[in-house]
């Protein structure tokens, strides 16, 4: 795959007959960089940052200069100044081709990138921020009421990263396009409460710990590339694109590494009308259709946590603070963005969730004392937060997984889950899409909603403390879909494989 904005480069060759035939020509290599000073940049305030944006062929994390996109150091996201990041990256694999046309040149293709937290290495999603008036030195504060408007700021006050969870404030940050985190055993994402952590694909051998936070897989992508956008309910059609990871997985390549055009292909057709014909990218760490991977030791924490004021007096130092609820981890559904780049309409679109048996996903709540205000002034009151959300808009293995989505107490909600065309069971299976009544019980989920759709395999009985929803799954197409398709896929249905209970206070069915 070779796009580019405004320039395309070619060469004209003599075809069968005489036809004219143009060739793309693909450099050797993309010379393309950023490089800056990172003190160049000053996005510092007060009460918190803007937005940095970045578009780059290539982005990794770690020191160094690159000689080809971009390398941010692990604490820009923690020194800069930024709110929230917004990095986007596509990259091109160049390689000589081993094509027998004759042509040579090479050949180009879209890439995964694995973006890697590796052992002993923290990634900080916390802002740096000019100190306030209770965090700066009275010579400070006189400096800065006598600077002149127009008066630069640094000169009297340097930012700060505040260790104190109440003083910290969130970082937003996406890695968009075709990007994976790798977190790896030993290596940690951490960051302020409520802190959000958007990738396109998520390996997790490590610990991901945001109190309140949000993780959220999304494939942000042209349609060529989103699997599946004519029927949700089914993948792998003579359309789709294909992952590999070896030239070998999809052509047939000669014993000298050679690949000869007419020769059958590993699918249907021959080399050269799968190259084409179909979208091909090069897969990392994930398969194709992965879009959350977690290891046995891993732990993803987003609970919730009650957070003391460190600056009251010593008597309420205990009870003055704030409370936070459950966070979210979610892989969203294939939906249009509404917007078009490269020509073609752009999308989101999620990946399942597996995991090895022992990862943790924490999204419960959390309970404590706090002081509250009341007519006879601040009394001392028990407070708790509710659990989170577990969101499958692409469905997931959830057996053997511990997952914590209960209330801080009796008294709060425990979480929801969701997730598109569950099969409910009554006992862990490790299949996809399985949910049992004995995990749902065991996580201490109150609600659950099904998007497009519910059956069951076997007798099972489902009881919920809150809510069953049935819900449309998420749906919209930029072209013209086939007649009566948003109809059906608009319209949740229900079946059943045995006899199934569903046993809650509220049943929702929408647009059924």
């Amino acid at each position: 795959m070779g796009v580019g904005s405004g320039l395309r480069l070619a060469k004209v060759v003599g075809g069968p007959g005489h036809d004219i035939m143009v060739l793309p020509v693909i450099p050797e290599r993309i010379n393309a960089r950023i490089v800056f000073d990172r003190d160049a940049i000053r996005a510092h305030g007060f009460g918190g940052g803007g937005t940095f944006t970045l578009f780059t062929p290539e982005f990794s994390l770690g020191e160094g200069t690159p000689t080809t996109g971009a390398i941010l150091p692990f604490d820009f996201f923690s020194t800069a100044g930024f709110a929230n990041y917004n990095i986007t990256s596509f990259k091109t694999e160049i390689t000589p081709s081993t094509f027998t046309n004759g042509y040579g040149g090479y050949n180009a293709v879209l890439a995964t990138q694995t973006v890697t937290v590796g052992a002993g290495q923290t990634l900080l999603l916390s802002q740096s921020v000019l100190p306030d008036l209770a965090h700066m030195s009275s010579a400070q504060a006189l400096a800065l009421r006598d600077l002149a408007s127009g008066g630069d700021l640094r000169s009297v006050l340097s930012p700060v990263v505040p260790t104190a969870a109440w003083d910290q404030k969130a970082v937003n940050l996406t890695l968009g396009g075709l990007m994976e985190l790798h977190v790896a055993e030993g290596g940690l994402v951490t960051g302020a409460a409520g802190s959000s952590l958007t990738v396109g694909g998520l390996v997790n051998d490590g610990i991901i710990r945001i109190a309140g936070g949000t993780v959220t897989q999304r494939w942000d992508l042209p349609s060529p590339y989103v699997t599946g956008l004519g029927d949700l309910t089914t993948t792998g059609s003579s359309s789709d694109a294909i992952g590999f990871r070896d030239f070998s997985d999809i052509f047939t390549v000669n014993a000298d590494g050679t690949i000869d055009p007419k020769a059958a292909s590993k699918y249907s057709g021959s080399n050269q009308q799968l190259a084409a014909n179909r979208p091909v990218y090069k897969l990392g760490l994930l398969d194709q259709g992965e879009g959350i991977r977690l290891g046995a030791n891993s732990v993803i924490d987003l609970s919730g946590t009650i957070i003391r004021n460190p600056y009251v007096t010593a008597a309420q130092a205990t009870t003055d603070g704030r409370i936070i609820g459950g966070g979210t981890l979610a892989s969203l559904p294939p939906q249009w963005l509404g917007g078009w780049r490269y020509d073609l309409p752009y999308y989101q679109t999620g990946g399942t969730l597996s995991a090895a048996p022992g990862a943790v996903i924490d999204l419960s709540g959390a309970a404590g004392v706090l002081r509250q205000p009341t007519a006879n002034g601040y009394v001392q009151t028990e407070v708790w937060s509710n659990g989170g959300m577990l969101s499958l808009g692409a469905g997931a293995i959830l057996a053997g997984i511990d997952i914590r989505a209960h209330g801080g107490n009796a008294q709060a909600q425990g979480g929801t889950l969701q997730m598109a065309r569950p099969v409910l069971t009554q006992h862990d299976t490790p299949t996809l899409n399985a949910v049992s009544a004995d995990l749902i019980t065991r996580s201490g989920f109150d609600t659950l909603i099904a998007m497009g759709g519910i059956t069951s395999s076997g007798d099972a009985t489902v009881t919920l403390d809150r809510a069953f929803i049935l819900m449309p799954q998420p749906w919209e197409y930029a072209g013209i879909p086939t007649p009566g398709e948003p109809e059906r896929i608009m319209s949740p249905t229900i079946s059943t494989g045995g006899d199934l209970i569903i046993d809650a206070p509220y049943i929702g069915l929408l647009n059924t």
